[in-house]
This record gives structure tokens, C-alpha cells and sequence, in this order.
């Protein structure tokens, strides 16, 4: 018998079960099976789902699908026909707040004016551009909506996803301890129609082929339940996953798209990474006590060697800081930012990817990720445009780098205007390419210079200015002040002043520290808006130095006269009069703030400590009264009925209430004091040695209880 090669023994078998595969598929194809990579994720489920377009007969009769009321929140508003025209070309625009158009909206994001330069090439309508961008939406949920939206008939799907990866809270616990690469081994078998099959028959005895981690229907960002990126910590085996399932979800994109019968188009999230410092930063967990404050001392001493020019100095307190710990992603920022000073920009660049790949709350996409979508989209034929290098291309020729920066983007990775503009001319082009569009006459630079005047014509530049300000306030929410006030300074170049412009740059300023240039900015709101009440307040309030007393007295006395009834500026007034010793005035203000509302017991002793030095003692004692019978715990309001009875002579009385003062205020200084040269006066010099030790110890610059510690000690013969 004649046995063959050992390679036909092992090939013969294989081809075999390939060609029994094979059949198999191609039998479950004609039966309209689909795989599963195409209808679920293979790692997450949702706990629910709401459709994001809703059926709607319009006035004529025709079925319009319109953006769910339930999704208006995460989605803008887009209205489209349920029946697309013989000749019509849908294409669908997918992915987070980019795609959306934060901070603005649909209008001036890539996707509008993909919409508007296809309109000026067929007027006619042929071009339906639906943006589908959900803010915060990660990839998963992208996907997940992609099955939605391949029932309605698209001709393409263009996908700008990537940032938000980080921003939901997944733990891949029904995974936790398996290897990445059995995920990606799960993922090849969901886009098979057989294990489709089996899958779908095991469901049904109640088995299960696939962990899946349920997440809620909509989403729930990790910054918008806790208090800023403190919440996030380094974890790299999560990390690791969640680039393994970005992969699988750009696997099911493509997927997608091709059982609708449509193209796909992807674009390279693009980032800021020369002004953006990362969000948060972190040490090795195995780094001692001793090295963290080695570091943070050599990365403090940097900061402000960077502050003053001298940036060769800072560079090299960094690669010392680095050299402790080569994981903490400010440092790296730092040190980018000292290299691209120095005209090293290759150094620079490299500095600044790792520090925005080191940022422990990673919301620009990671180099990890990025990696992911090139190897997928080159490996599966599908098409992507490098929105990263062309913005990197512009800086090359524009400043001899090509490290993407704020020029580009309003914040960490949201494009201006003219960023969002120039990808859509990218996509245009690509669609051209593609022989998608057929540009005619009626394409041309100087009706695309039109089209753009025309569009900008019609965005509210008051509605921009509030989305640039609440970008600002949520970045600033994020701890990074820098940055938050660079976005109010453009805010100010690009739409001029405004109250609240003004007054977002003073509370910015005054973050950072800088309290006259926050004055400046309070004052100019006050100038150009004389009659605001809270531009007169803010002023007000931060002129606390007695020779900004005078000019604190104009502002509150101005935001009287706005809001008469209004109790906080009149009780300022009332105390800035005081402290000039205008106190006739300023009796005046209590008085007026005590009829308002009598219920208030600090106004009544103010305004009773004012009588007293007028000497106008029944009145005040008056005043105390009601003071003390409201809130009988007011030690000042016992301290001042002890000043009255002694300038009345009645020292029995005077102890008795500065006792009870210091009963209720251990530590005033003052009644201690007080109560000590009452005690000598009636020959208890001991008593009065305790007070005035007391009064020392309370505040040791006391030197008027001193003088009286030495008098009585003299006299008791210590």
C-alpha cells in the first residue's frame, strides 16, 4: 500500500473541512443569515434602546423620519424622507461630538458643510448628508446605531470616531483574566454566518456563546457622575481591552456597511496635543514617598523656569523628573513644550504623544487606538482619510512642525470652524475621487467662497459665543485652567466683550491667581454695563483692601440701586461705610437692612456696635436685645452689652456678659482681655493673670494684654 506525503495526509483533511465552511456559509447567506458581527456586539449589550430616527407624515402626505424627541439632547435635530429618490445618494455621518459639531452644532461641523458643498454641486437635492454624530458616543455605540441606520437605505457611511472611548465606565468583567487575543478570536467567529447559527441555536437552550456586559440604553459618562478626572485611575489591562474591542467595533462598521450594500469612510480622529496638557497625571504605584516629592519638586522648579524663558534649564529638571518616573503624563507635556521652544521639533512631538498617551483620563484617542483603526481599515480594503496628517501637513509649511495645536482646535479635540471645513473639502475630495460626485461648472473657488460667506451669514454669532463659553466653563470644570482661559480670550478676540465673557475671565483669573488682571476684567464689565447687578457685585466683592474701599462703596451702592430689596449688597455697603467711618451711612444701611428682614441678628449687632461708638447706648442695648432673644448663642452681641455696661459703669454686669461671650467664643482674644482688667480692678489679680495668659496664648502679638500680664504680675509680687 503506498502511503502518501504527510503534507497530502494534513492538507487533503484541511481543504476539505475549508470547502464544508465554505458551503456552509454560502448556504447560510441564501438563507438571509446574517452574522453576528453584524447585529450585536460580541462584548457589551445595552439595557434598552430607542430608535434614534421616528416615522412622521408631513403636511403633503410623505413619510418624513426625524430625530427622536427622547435623543434631541445627544443628537441634532435632522429630518430626511423615509423613501429615498430613484437617483438619490444618502450618506450617513457617524460618531461622537465632533461629528455633531460641538461646541456648536450641525451647521458648521464637517458633516453640514459636507451637505452644503454637495448642494452646490447638484442643487437638485440628489445628496441627502444626515448627521448622526452623538455626543460622547464611543465607538460601541456608533455601531450599535450603524444597525439602525442601515435600514434606510445609505449609500455611505461616514465614520469620525475615537475620542470617547474612555468615557464610559466598562469592566469586561465576564472576560476579566482571558488574554486580548481571544477577544479578537471571538470577534473573526461573529463575522462567520456559522457560528452566527450555532450561537442563535445555543441561545435557545438557554446557553450562551459570547460574554456579554450590559450597558445602559444611553449614555452615562464617568466626568458626568463624579467630580472631574480624579475618578479615573491607570489601568492597562482595561486599556488593552478596550483598544481589542475599538477594533472589533470598527470590524463591525465595516461589516455593517457592506450587508447594507454601502460604502464606508473613515477619518483619523485628529487631536491637540501642542496646547493641551493632559487631563490627569499620575505616579508608578511602586514610586516611594521620598521619589514623588523628588519629582514634584523637579517638575514645580521646571513650570516656572518654562514660565520665565529658560527653557533649556526646565528641559533638563525634566529628563531628571522623567528619569524617576518615565509614566507621568505632565512631565512628558512639560518637557514636549521646552523641545518645541528649543526647535527640536522631532523631540517635541514624540513628548507630547506620550504625554497625551500617559494621560490617565485618556479623552483624545490613544496611539494605541489609532493604530488599531489604520490596521483595520488597511487590512479589510476600507477607505480612510488621514485628517491627522493633513492637519500636520498645514503646520509643516506654517511653522516648520508638524505638532497639531490650538490653531486647529478650540479645545482638546474639537475643530474651529475652519478645521471642521477642511475635512469636509477632504471627504468632498475623496467622494470625487471615488467617482461618488461629478463636480460641474457650478463648482468653483469663487462660488465656494460664496457659499461660505452665505452660510456664516446665517449662524447666530450670540448662539457661538454662549457654546465657545460653555466649552470654557466645562474645560475649567476639568481642572484645566490654562486652557479654559484661552477659550474665553478667544471667545473675547472672535465675538468682542461681553457681560459674562468679562466676568467668566475674572473668576478665571482669579483661579489662576491673578487678582489684578481679574479686577481689570471686572472692571471693564462694570464700565461697558454700567447698569448690571452682577457685574457691579463682582467688582465689589473682590475690592476687599482698605484702599479699594471708596470704589467698593460706588459698585455696591450702584447694585442697591438695581435691586433695592436685595439684602447682600446692602449689608456689604452697610460694612464698607463702616470701615471709612462713614457711620452715619452706614447706620443708615443696617437700619434699612433690619426692616427687610428683622429676623436677621448679624445686622442688628453691626449696626448695635455703630450706636455704641456714637454713643448712643439705649439704642443699642435696644438693638442687642432683639438680637440676643433671636439667636441667644451671638457671642459679639454679649461682648458689645458688656462694652455698654462698662461705659455705664457697671462692671458687675460687664463680667457677667463678656463670661458668657467667652462661654460661646473661647477664643476672643479680646474679652479675655477684657475680663482680666475687670478682675484686677476688683483685686483678683490671679483671675486676671489667667485672662491675660489666655488672651496671649489666643494671639502672642497681643500687647496691649502684655502690658496688662506684666502690671498684674508686679502686683502679685511674681
Amino acid at each position: 500500500m503506498k502511503l502518501h506525503p504527510l503534507r497530502h495526509r494534513v492538507l487533503f483533511p484541511l481543504l476539505a473541512v475549508a470547502l464544508f465552511l465554505g458551503a456552509a456559509e454560502g448556504l447560510l447567506a441564501l438563507a438571509g443569515v446574517n452574522p453576528l458581527l453584524v447585529e450585536e456586539d460580541p462584548f457589551v449589550g445595552f439595557s434598552g434602546r430607542v430608535d434614534l430616527f421616528r416615522a412622521e407624515t408631513s403636511a403633503d402626505g410623505e413619510i418624513m423620519l426625524l430625530t427622536a424627541p427622547a435623543k434631541r439632547g445627544l443628537f441634532n435635530m435632522q429630518r430626511f424622507p423615509a423613501t429615498k429618490g430613484p437617483a438619490g445618494y444618502r450618506i450617513f455621518c457617524l460618531g461622537g461630538s465632533t461629528t455633531y459639531g460641538r461646541p456648536y452644532d450641525h451647521r458648521t461641523s464637517f458633516c453640514g458643510w459636507l451637505g452644503a458643498f454637495l448642494a452646490l454641486v447638484d442643487p437638485s437635492g440628489k445628496f441627502e448628508v444626515i448627521n448622526a454624530g452623538g455626543v460622547s458616543y464611543a465607538s460601541y455605540r456608533v455601531a450599535a446605531l450603524m444597525e439602525e441606520l442601515a435600514g434606510y437605505a445609505p449609500d455611505l457611511f461616514i465614520v469620525y470616531s475615537g475620542h470617547n472611548e474612555f468615557l464610559e465606565e466598562r469592566t469586561y468583567r465576564d472576560i476579566a483574566g482571558r488574554p486580548v487575543w481571544q477577544m479578537r478570536v471571538v470577534n473573526i467567529l461573529a463575522g462567520t454566518r456559522l457560528y452566527t447559527a450555532v450561537a442563535k441555536v445555543a441561545r435557545t437552550t438557554g446557553l450562551a456563546l459570547r460574554p456579554v456586559e450590559e450597558l445602559p440604553a444611553e449614555v452615562r459618562e464617568i466626568l458626568g457622575r463624579t467630580v472631574g478626572p480624579e475618578s479615573y485611575q491607570r489601568d492597562d489591562t482595561l486599556r488593552d481591552r478596550i483598544v481589542a474591542h475599538y477594533r472589533v467595533n470598527v470590524e463591525r462598521m465595516i461589516a455593517i456597511a457592506e450587508s447594507a450594500g454601502a460604502d464606508i469612510l473613515f477619518v483619523r480622529p485628529a487631536a491637540n496635543i501642542k496646547d493641551e496638557s493632559p487631563f490627569k497625571s499620575a505616579y508608578r504605584a511602586e514610586l516611594v514617598d521620598a521619589e514623588q516629592r523628588r519629582h514634584s519638586g523637579l517638575l514645580e522648579a521646571s513650570i516656572a523656569l518654562l514660565g520665565e524663558g529658560r527653557h533649556a534649564e526646565a528641559l533638563a529638571r525634566l529628563d531628571e523628573a522623567l528619569a524617576i518616573d518615565d509614566r507621568h503624563a505632565e512631565s512628558h507635556y512639560r518637557r514636549g513644550r521646552a523641545l518645541l521652544a528649543l526647535g527640536r521639533f522631532n523631540e517635541a512631538a514624540a513628548a507630547l504623544v506620550r504625554s497625551r498617551d500617559e494621560d490617565i483620563a485618556p479623552l483624545r484617542i490613544t496611539s494605541a487606538l489609532d493604530r488599531a483603526l489604520v490596521d483595520v481599515t488597511d487590512a479589510r480594503g476600507a477607505a480612510l482619510v488621514d485628517f491627522p496628517g493633513f492637519i500636520g501637513a498645514d503646520y509643516q509649511r506654517r511653522f516648520g512642525h508638524a505638532i497639531p495645536g490650538s490653531e486647529w482646535f478650540l479645545d482638546h479635540v474639537h475643530p474651529t470652524i475652519e478645521g471642521h471645513r477642511a475635512l469636509a473639502r477632504m471627504l468632498f475630495d475623496r467622494m470625487v475621487d471615488r467617482g461618488a460626485v461629478r463636480p460641474g461648472d457650478s463648482w468653483n473657488e469663487t462660488a465656494v467662497a460664496a457659499l461660505i460667506r452665505e452660510r456664516m451669514a446665517t449662524v447666530d454669532r450670540g448662539v457661538q459665543q454662549q457654546a465657545l463659553l460653555n466649552l470654557a466653563k466645562v474645560i475649567g470644570w476639568a481642572g484645566k485652567l490654562e486652557e479654559a482661559h484661552a477659550l474665553l480670550l478667544r471667545s473675547l478676540e472672535t465675538f468682542g466683550p461681553s457681560e459674562q465673557t468679562l466676568s467668566m475671565l475674572g473668576h478665571s483669573s482669579l483661579r489662576r491667581g491673578r487678582t489684578a488682571e481679574a479686577l481689570d476684567y471686572y472692571r471693564e464689565a462694570a464700565r461697558l454695563y454700567p447698569d448690571s447687578y452682577s457685574a457691579r457685585l463682582e467688582l465689589a466683592a473682590e475690592l476687599r483692601g482698605d484702599a479699594d474701599a471708596e470704589e467698593a462703596v460706588t459698585h455696591y451702592r450702584a447694585a442697591v440701586r438695581l435691586k433695592p430689596d436685595e439684602l447682600y449688597p446692602r449689608r456689604q455697603l452697610a460694612e464698607k461705610l463702616a470701615v471709612i467711618g462713614r457711620h452715619a451711612e452706614a447706620m443708615e444701611q443696617y437700619r434699612r437692612v433690619v426692616a427687610l428682614d428683622p429676623s436677621r441678628a448679624g445686622p442688628r449687632i453691626n449696626l448695635a456696635v455703630l450706636l455704641v461708638e456714637d454713643g448712643r447706648l439705649d439704642e443699642a442695648e435696644h438693638q442687642l436685645q432683639e438680637a440676643l432673644e433671636q439667636d441667644p448663642s451671638q457671642a459679639y452681641a454679649w461682648f458689645a452689652r458688656a462694652v455698654i455696661a462698662e461705659r455705664r459703669n457697671d462692671p458687675r454686669a460687664a463680667m457677667a456678659h463678656y463670661r458668657r461671650s467667652v462661654e460661646l467664643a473661647p477664643r476672643n482674644a479680646e474679652a479675655h482681655n477684657n475680663l482680666g482688667i475687670l478682675a484686677a480692678q476688683a483685686g483678683r489679680t490671679d483671675e486676671a493673670i489667667g485672662h491675660f495668659t489666655r488672651a496671649l496664648e489666643i494671639e502672642p502679638d497681643y500687647a496691649d494684654a502684655e502690658r496688662n500680664l506684666e502690671t498684674a504680675r508686679r502686683h502679685s509680687g511674681r
